[in-house]
């Protein structure tokens, strides 16, 4: 494959990127969204991020992007998530994306008390258009809640997501996992049995990108200098982890695990695979 044609982020998963609002009150300090609003010079202040702007229900409704049938798969959202003070705007476009007959990859840091009201938006399209498929995908990088709250501070705890994992496949809803980015390689297995049997489709695995760029906002700007010694411990040791030996020694640990079938690798991982193993 040229490298021009090689799918990196968001293009491994899905052909088409949709979302309904900007910002993103979970605050996650490695987010992408964050860092090229500020790069494209929208957002002068990181900490601003967390101040969501969804869209007016009914302007919804009227816009034909959501209302389109697109080719391939739709990624939603992908530049916030959907959360209580969202909820709205996104169970709205979720509805018509799904009405429309698209195939929607839903990837989320879910909480669970929107968990039922996403249930319920996808009974409804499967009841109206048989052909409405969805996928839900949970964002789940770390099980220690420490090391979790350190890099998704208002982001649900991982116990939370798996509990609403669980609540989709019980469901009877096409379930998988981004373990991307990885904040826990050492406990990378852990990681994968603690979600594997709730999982229907995939379990992804991968790297936190360009991590000083993406995190320059936060020491810029964070006062409390007990946070920041800790971030650049957890930074010291995810760099660590992220050495193209740890790469390995994850991949091989992953490889050997009961759920190794269900594994992919994104990208920043496959990189280091192709480039190490053996012609």
């Amino acid at each position: 494959m040229a490298e021009a044609d090689k799918k990196t982020g968001t293009r491994e998963w899905s052909d088409v990127s949709i979302n309904c609002s900007s910002g993103c009150t979970h605050g996650c300090l490695y987010c992408y969204a964050r860092f090229v609003a500020r790069q494209y010079g929208r957002l002068k202040v990181g900490g601003d991020w967390r101040l969501e702007k969804p869209k007016d229900v009914d302007a919804i409704r009227r816009d034909p992007q959501y209302r389109r049938r697109y080719p391939g798969v739709v990624m939603f959202p992908t530049t916030h998530d959907i959360t209580p003070e969202t909820a709205e705007a996104c169970l709205e476009t979720l509805r018509i994306l799904l009405r429309a007959g698209n195939s929607v990859l839903l990837v989320t840091k879910p909480h669970m008390e929107l968990a039922d009201r996403i249930a319920s938006v996808v009974y409804d399209a499967w009841r109206s258009d048989a052909d409405a498929r969805v996928e839900i995908r949970c964002t789940i990088g770390a099980l220690d809640e420490a090391i979790a709250r350190d890099w998704e501070p208002f982001a649900p705890a991982p116990s939370d997501r798996i509990q609403c994992l669980k609540f989709f496949r019980l469901q009877g809803l096409p379930t998988s996992v981004s373990m991307e980015p990885l904040l826990d390689p050492a406990s990378a297995r852990e990681i994968v049995s603690a979600v594997a049997e709730h999982v229907s489709h995939t379990i992804w695995v991968g790297k936190m990108n360009q991590l000083s760029a993406r995190l320059k906002w936060f020491f810029n700007e964070c006062q409390d200098v007990d946070r920041l010694v800790r971030l650049r411990a957890r930074i010291q040791t995810l760099e660590f982890w992220q050495s193209d030996a740890r790469v390995m020694s994850v991949v091989d640990a992953l490889s050997h695990h009961p759920a190794g079938a269900k594994i992919r690798w994104k990208d920043s991982y496959q990189e280091v695979i192709t480039r190490l193993s053996p012609p």
